[in-house]
């Protein structure tokens, strides 16, 4: 951008902001000396080439996303950059105090901008490991599958397969739903295992099942960063992701129902985030999640049944339950009744888990 006020001097190195503010606090109150008032335009063009070279930089981060929030935070930087230069008159002491305060402004949403453009390359990382890791997974079991001619386990296969193939071009088409895609095309493999062995909850369930969390937490981020990061809401998606490295530690420690308590405590959080946003998620959203809190009933009832304990068996058959009621909701289109009556039933799944006594 052309900046034809610029000054020519070399100028004195970065004041400090209090410097800065006591020398502008001069300049405007006081008639400070020409020396005082050039060597403080002098710094104040110094503030604006640091504002020029970190909006630079948010440009060539945002560039390579899409991500909406953080295209607005560089266009707003940009826009009070340009208003700041325009502001910068030598001479012109309120002009230099407008300039000053505008570049300040400029730079905060140039940080921004590029704090969004970073989360959103982690979070897109971390989906591409999710495709790849449901890719590898597909291929160790395709023979199992193959060799059982289990009718049920080939059509979960099946259907994995193609949720497979739809997130890798939601993938390429940046779309968030690749998320989703790949957490239930795990799912779908990971069932389809089981149904060709004949085996319960296994590892795979659990890590697959700590990948639905993982799936879910960053959506609920994606969608604090469209609406600005609320503070309170940023601290509780923090102490989920908080959970759930937690639970990955418990299952290398060799304890997967503390584990599975951990991620559903995790879940609990990124879903109680959802509640407090002012849109409500998608049906459709609430659907998918409501696919992967069922795969969690279905890998925690073998040992419910197993277990003998009546209010494990109690606090999950409420929390069965409380999934029709989820389902009977979004039938009705009542959004906000179905997100609370999920929470609910994440909640009964893991006090259920707990009542079991287990690690």
């Amino acid at each position: 951008m052309g900046h034809p006020k610029r000054l020519t001097g070399t100028g004195t190195g970065i004041g400090t902001s209090i410097v800065l503010a006591v020398c502008l606090l001069g300049i405007v109150l006081c008639a400070a000396p020409a020396a005082a008032q050039t060597q403080a335009q002098r710094q104040i063009e110094v503030e604006l080439r640091r504002s020029d070279t970190l909006i630079e930089r948010a440009r060539d981060e945002v560039a390579g996303v899409r991500n909406a929030f953080a295209h607005d935070r560089l266009r707003r930087a940009q826009q009070l950059q340009r208003d700041a230069w325009r502001e910068f008159t030598p001479g012109d002491s309120q002009g230099l105090r407008r300039a000053y305060e505008l570049t300040k402004g400029a730079r905060g949403f140039a940080l921004k901008a590029i704090e969004a453009a970073a989360i959103e390359k982690r979070a897109r990382e971390s989906v591409r490991a999710m495709i790849e890791r449901a890719r590898d997974r597909a291929a160790e079991v395709a023979p199992l599958v193959k060799a059982s001619q289990a009718a049920l386990a080939e059509k979960l296969f099946e259907q994995g397969l193609e949720q497979l193939r739809r997130a890798r071009r939601a993938f390429q088409r940046s779309d968030p739903q690749a998320a989703r895609l790949a957490t239930l095309a795990r799912n779908l493999i990971e069932r389809a295992a089981r149904a060709a062995s004949g085996e319960g909850t296994d590892g795979a369930a659990l890590e697959a099942a700590l990948e639905r969390t993982a799936a879910l937490i960053n959506e609920v981020r994606a969608r604090l960063l469209e609406e600005g990061s609320p503070r309170e809401a940023a601290a509780m998606l923090q102490e989920a992701a908080r959970l759930l490295e937690q639970a990955r530690a418990a299952v290398r420690d060799g304890h997967p129902l503390h584990a599975f308590r951990l991620g559903m405590a995790a879940r609990e959080k990124a879903l109680e985030v959802l509640t407090r946003l002012r849109h409500l998620p998608a049906a459709e959203e609430l659907r998918a999640t409501l696919q992967g809190l069922e795969a969690l009933y279905d890998d925690l009832a073998p040992r419910v049944a197993a277990s003998g304990n009546r209010k494990a068996e109690s606090l999950f058959k409420q929390g069965r339950e409380m999934l029709t009621e989820v389902r009977r909701e979004l039938r009705a289109k009542r959004v906000r009744k179905a997100l609370a009556a999920l929470v609910a039933a994440e909640t009964l799944l893991r006090e259920a888990s707990e009542a079991l006594g287990e690690r």
